[in-house]
């Protein structure tokens, strides 16, 4: 039997994810960001909400959209929430959505913000496990968290490539390391951290990186069983090697 895809309003795969910055204050955050004509107080559930209008009403998002809520409402992209006074984190229902809007509060709110960690589920979802509604579904994003630390894994390597005496072993543990990690594949609900020294005013990082997670979701959901690394090596692959000018 074919399964149907859940998918969002604005028509990408329902896939949640949670982004976290790093902030000067709650009234910074919430002075810029309600100058946007798509942000501010929904009336209902007092939470500061970005709307599908305005500045985020052209953003390319899913293949195709679906129209407005019959009762005249405003499509809700993400809920801003602020955990303590130097914490404000986005909730959205997609990784374009994620992204899109990643970029929007980096031209609203500039530098002074830095985008600390990120946490999303690694699946797809069928239609028939929302028939309780997606807000008891959006919980998944809390459930069985795996939270990543790379402090650990850098640890891990140098412990592990300490076991070699001469350059010769030390290449073939590296060797035989990265071969190793090309089957351990992500966990079911994933937070990570990022590094926002490095990121471009475009969140290209962010864009690269959870839309190889979401290009190993299309793959999954079709059937394959191919990890996040085994994506990553061979969408590497695919560039054309760069050369030198004549």
């Amino acid at each position: 039997m074919a399964r149907t895809l859940l998918v969002t309003t604005t028509g990408e795969p329902y896939q949640p994810v949670r982004l976290k910055w790093a902030v000067p204050s709650k009234p910074f955050c919430v002075s810029r960001l309600e100058q946007l004509e798509c942000v501010g107080v929904d009336a209902e559930t007092k939470a500061l909400t970005l709307w599908l209008t305005g500045e985020t009403k052209d953003l390319e998002l899913g293949p195709e959209a679906f129209g407005p809520p019959t009762d005249g409402r405003l499509v809700v992209l993400g809920i801003f929430k602020f955990p303590d006074v130097k914490t404000m984190v986005l909730e959205v229902r997609s990784i374009p959505r994620a992204v899109e809007l990643a970029r929007l509060v980096r031209r609203t709110l500039g530098s002074k913000v830095a985008l600390t960690r990120v946490r999303v589920i690694n699946r797809w979802f069928e239609a028939s496990e929302a028939a309780d509604g997606l807000t008891k579904l959006d919980k998944c994003l809390d459930q069985n968290v795996t939270v990543v630390r790379w402090e650990d894994s850098a640890d891990a390597f140098d412990t592990f490539l300490e076991k070699g005496k001469t350059v010769e072993e030390r290449h073939a543990l590296f060797a035989e390391w990265q071969d190793s990690r090309r089957h351990v594949d992500v966990p079911p609900v994933e937070d990570f951290p990022c590094h926002p020294d490095e990121e471009t005013e475009e969140m290209r990082d962010l864009e690269a990186t959870l839309n190889f997670r979401m290009l190993r979701c299309s793959r999954t959901w079709n059937g394959e069983r191919v990890t996040l690394q085994q994506v990553i090596e061979e969408e590497v692959a695919r560039v054309p090697p760069m050369t030198e000018p004549s």
